[in-house]
């Protein structure tokens, strides 16, 4: 990614930050899509309050 930043004109810092950004974006992604949900989808049990 941070390659073909470069190739179009972003350089330094902005290159990594790019790079950085998609990489995010796709882990996100990737850990919505195996995250249960819908009707009897199993929940995380919450913060107890004890």
């Amino acid at each position: 990614m941070r390659d073909t930043a470069c190739e179009h004109g972003q350089t330094g810092w902005m290159s990594w930050a790019i790079a950085i950004c998609i990489d995010l974006t796709c882990a996100a992604n990737a850990n919505a899509t195996r995250r249960p949900t819908g009707p009897g989808a199993a929940r995380s049990p919450g913060p107890s309050s004890s």
